[in-house]
């Protein structure tokens, strides 16, 4: 299992995040929600690093599985087009 990010670095990622989501807060209010933020992250994946791992990869395996370019040449060999199924390839009645 890999090492967890560090606290700075996932700290940072929150500010800018918060930054963009909320311009309206002053720096010194986003810098202590990103640290309370950080900590409740942090403490979640050792608490539960499983969950966080299959969390992690779902998340970064949803861009390349929606795009289809990888699950449309699968689906075609079980007779689905882009229209739908196929008349007569995937009947099993006959």
């Amino acid at each position: 299992m890999t090492d967890l990010p560090s606290f700075e670095a996932l700290q940072l990622w929150y500010i800018q995040l918060l930054t963009a989501a909320r311009p309206d807060l002053d720096l010194k209010s986003i810098t202590t929600l990103a640290a309370n933020a950080t900590e409740v992250a942090l403490d979640y994946a050792k608490a539960h690093p499983y969950s966080t791992t299959i969390s992690v990869i779902s998340i970064g395996l949803t861009p390349v599985l929606g795009s289809g370019w990888m699950l449309s040449p699968l689906l075609r060999l079980v007779g689905f087009t882009p229209l739908g199924p196929a008349a007569g390839k995937a009947d099993s009645s006959t």
